[in-house]
């Protein structure tokens, strides 16, 4: 008599599983992880942001000072070192609206700040060694890039550039009614 192993393929019958599935398929168990990660999200952003500033002897107290301030002020503060083919942000995204950038020259050559993205492209002028600028501008959400424009490029190319990522706000309490009411929540993040 030949004995019959069971089948990934064909799986036995599993109640539990399928009671399970239905709960995922419903939204229910998606929908709490969901509200959670968009939570951790803006917490971690902030952390991030506090661990930087209190650990960054590099960027130099002027600069940690200029972005706190940039922050209490309403405006997300972004720190930015620039030195020799380095280009060093603070925080790598931030919540839509007023962004001040406080960039640092850290280098021991003159560098300058661009940021492209969204149909937006503003720079400063150059920046001189250990001189320190900022600028303010309100961002909407999504990805742009921001560089050392020196050299018709050649800053950048060596590795002057980096990315920062604005992203849209999300309205909390719409969010919980809308899972309260067993509607779906979808986060979506794309990569640069």
């Amino acid at each position: 008599m030949e004995t019959r192993r069971p089948s990934l393929i064909n799986p036995p019958e599993d109640p539990l599983g399928k009671i399970i599935l239905r709960r995922l398929i419903a939204g229910r168990t998606v929908l709490g992880l969901g509200a959670a990660l968009l939570m951790g999200i803006g917490a971690c952003s902030q952390d991030a942001y506090a661990q930087t500033a209190q650990s960054a002897p590099a960027a130099g107290p002027t600069l940690v000072a200029a972005a706190q301030a940039a922050s209490r002020e309403g405006a997300s503060a972004v720190g930015v070192r620039l030195s020799e083919w380095k280009l060093e942000l603070s925080q790598a995204t931030v919540p839509t609206g007023d962004v001040e950038f406080t960039v640092r020259n850290g280098g021991t050559m003159l560098h300058a700040f661009e940021i492209e993205g969204q149909g937006l492209e503003k720079e400063l002028e150059p920046i001189q060694v250990g001189a320190t600028k900022t600028l303010r501008l309100k961002l909407p959400p999504g990805t742009y890039e921001v560089y050392c424009p020196i050299g018709q490029g050649a800053h950048k190319k060596m590795g002057m550039i980096a990315h920062i990522e604005v992203l849209g706000s999300v309205d909390l309490k719409a969010l919980a009614a809308g899972m309260k009411q067993g509607g779906y929540v979808i986060v979506l993040r794309h990569a640069a």
